[in-house]
């Protein structure tokens, strides 16, 4: 006789939670503003994500001011910020996060990020990881030259341009024995030849090793270790992007309620949802970001870039495809479309490629433009004058510059939001809560 000692039990099913970000929120121009914010679990599914933000901006300078609005929402792992160490070990060993270093709670309220005096700053840790993937180029400073925008770390402006390659002529290699177009390739920077043998010599060992276009999976398989499948920078730190939304705004008229008079303001709803189902193998968190991009115009800009080819060089010959500053342009002081507010003997480089590549802006009157003082017309206009300094970033706008979009730029100017988040998803936790 047999004893059944073992008794089947019956399948148990995932419940689903919902939980609902109710959110307002101020956004200026430019603005990388975090406005949601979820947990999630190992071993959970998103079955969907759905949101609706009504967002009206303050009055506008230019009546005729166009711009984006663009929502985004993030998927960060525990592993992929910078407290990953603490992180982990508090989940392996059963231990609390430590009080001092990274992991330091807030002093005091931080409601920029919304955390209370306390608590972890894994908010801002989160937006922080995303910027620095999502929106800063390589090797770029998290926080630029021109700071923070109403506290929060800004976007590029919304499209590149031949004037973000403009430098002084100082920055290219000097030879006179070189032909029309041609630079040196290596960088006239002083390094000296010892350290130029070190690097001839670690690029002989690694064409020995058939490495000199590989990856740090194939030195490991070099050395006889296997790699791990996925195992890539880009798999383990890269936030995923799990939905955007980007949308087209024009201006709606409105009222300024200082002075009663019609104007214009940008108002959308930005409204949508993700239905894919997502799996979830870390724990981490669902961070929602907006940026509002108000279309920028450059000031200082007397002209098109077309006009001034007018060389061999500057229609990219064949001839000279393999040489790597043949697409150099060089201006003198106050010429070219875009002349440099300086004194003395000083010339600027602007690549032709970008000017190609991304195109220009155009508009019928000069604005800020130098040589041309009569022409100038600011006023009802929003135009960062460019460049800024001879060295200056222009890829972000500063606080100053973001609110001139605004019809009285002085605080507390924004574009206000409200609205909700929803989540779906599939989880160990069920809907009773009751101790």
């Amino acid at each position: 006789m047999q004893i059944k000692i073992v008794q089947d039990s019956a399948k148990v099913k995932r419940k689903v939670r919902s939980p609902t970000i109710d959110t307002s929120f101020l956004c200026r121009p430019y603005a990388i503003v975090p406005y949601c914010f979820m947990p999630v679990l190992p071993g959970e599914t998103m079955t969907n994500l759905w949101w609706s933000l009504n967002c009206i901006s303050d009055p506008l300078r230019v009546r005729s001011q166009v711009g984006w609005l663009d929502t985004m929402y993030f998927y960060v792992k525990h592993s992929q910020l910078d407290i990953a160490a603490s992180l982990i070990d508090m989940h392996v060993d059963g231990n609390v996060l430590p009080d001092a270093g990274a992991t330091a709670r807030l002093a005091g309220a931080d409601k920029l990020y919304w955390t209370a005096a306390g608590g972890v700053p894994y908010e801002k840790l989160c937006v922080e990881h995303v910027v620095k993937w999502y929106f800063r180029d390589e090797g770029e400073a998290l926080i630029p030259e021109t700071g923070l925008i109403d506290g929060f770390l800004p976007a590029q402006i919304q499209r590149d341009g031949w004037w973000q390659s403009m430098q002084l002529a100082t920055v290219l290699p000097g030879d006179e024995n070189l032909l029309p177009g041609e630079f040196p390739e290596a960088p006239n920077d002083g390094t000296d030849e010892a350290v130029w043998a070190t690097r001839y010599a670690q690029w002989t060992k690694m064409r020995n090793l058939g490495l000199t276009d590989a990856s740090y999976e194939d030195y490991l398989r070099a050395q006889g270790v296997a790699s791990v499948a996925d195992d890539s920078d880009e798999e383990l730190k890269r936030p995923e992007l799990l939905a955007r939304d980007a949308e087209f705004v024009t201006p709606a008229n409105t009222v300024e309620p200082s002075t009663g008079y019609p104007s214009t303001a940008h108002v959308k709803t930005m409204k949508g949802a993700e239905k894919r189902n997502r799996f979830f193998k870390e724990p981490g968190f669902i961070v929602g970001i907006m940026i509002w991009r108000p279309k920028v115009t450059m000031g200082n800009i007397a002209g098109g870039m077309s006009g001034f080819m007018d060389s061999y060089a500057d229609w990219m010959p064949a001839s000279l495809q393999g040489q790597p500053y043949s697409s150099i342009k060089i201006f003198n002081e106050a010429t070219g479309p875009a002349p440099i507010q300086a004194t003395g003997d000083t010339q600027v480089v602007v690549d032709l490629r970008d000017f190609l590549l991304y195109g220009e802006q155009r508009q019928s009157y000069w604005v800020n433009q130098v040589a041309t003082p009569a022409l100038k017309r600011t006023t009802g206009l929003f135009y960062p004058a460019l460049p800024r300094t001879l060295t200056a970033d222009v890829k972000y706008l500063t606080d100053a510059e973001a609110i001139e979009v605004f019809l009285t730029p002085a605080d507390p100017v924004y574009m206000r939001a409200d609205g909700l988040v929803s989540f779906s998803i599939n989880s160990q936790i069920g809907t009773d809560t009751t101790p």
